[in-house]
């Protein structure tokens, strides 16, 4: 009886900073922060954020990442709004590297999450199919993070949350996450940059941009070139699986 309530206890342990996520979601839609955190509030208080910026660089740029970190961290879909807004507030080269440093601190608070919460027990549920899935996913998981991150058809926090229950290596996370995700936050922390040109001349920012062909299909090479080594080992496997075959018959 002890050990049943020990494990219990130590699930809640377990579950405990998921919770807390899931809770910072619950809270931000609960008291309406989302209609702070938008492209008409940023068009509506700009002078003031320019200013503000001006004045306190650096104290502005931090509660700018404490932001940014808690909006991936509670999985809230705003994250391309915080990199355009970086970018008019702090340049592109500067809203690049702190987008991209971010939003690999917050993706890998949940990944991380949910990996000491949920892994345990959804291995432990899996039957023999999903555990050669598994295997075969943490084979390649390098490569098959940086295609999901290239590819901007994959949900950030659903990446994440997969990337926790499939027990992928943190650095792997990490770097195939930090990798993936610098062309797409460039290309929107460009976008911010010239935002004031837009206000002035009453126009909105183009969200889907990354979408266009010129944006888009070198993405999709990118991916396509990610995705080689995983191909590869897959050949190499059912090569020697047909040679093992060959030689046991």
């Amino acid at each position: 009886m002890s050990d049943v309530n020990s494990s219990a206890r130590l699930s809640f342990r377990r579950l405990l900073p998921l919770l807390v996520l899931v809770a910072g979601l619950i809270v931000f839609f609960a008291a309406g922060l989302q209609h702070y955190i938008s492209l008409q509030s940023l068009k509506t208080h700009r002078q003031e954020l320019l200013a503000y910026v001006a004045a306190h660089r650096f104290f502005a740029a931090a509660l700018y990442c404490c932001i940014y970190v808690a909006i991936i961290a509670f999985s809230v879909p705003l994250g391309t709004v915080m990199t355009i807004t970086g970018g008019f507030l702090f340049g592109t080269v500067e809203a690049a590297i702190l987008g991209t440093c971010c939003a690999t601190l917050g993706g890998t608070l949940l990944f991380l999450a949910t990996r000491t919460a949920l892994a345990d027990y959804f291995r432990g549920r899996m039957g023999p199919r999903l555990h050669r899935f598994e295997e075969g996913f943490k084979k390649n998981a390098f490569s098959y993070l940086l295609t999901s991150r290239l590819i901007p058809m994959f949900p950030f926090p659903i990446v994440n949350i997969a990337s926790g229950l499939l027990g992928v290596n943190a650095r792997t996370f990490i770097v195939a996450t930090f990798l993936g995700i610098t062309p797409a936050t460039i290309v929107f922390a460009g976008l911010g940059r010239g935002l004031g040109k837009l206000f002035d001349k009453g126009r909105e920012p183009n969200l889907h941009l990354i979408l266009t062909p010129p944006i888009l299909y070198p993405l999709i090479g990118l991916a396509i070139l990610a995705l080689i080594p995983a191909v590869w080992r897959g050949i190499a496997t059912l090569r020697e699986a047909g040679h093992a075959q060959s030689a046991g018959s």
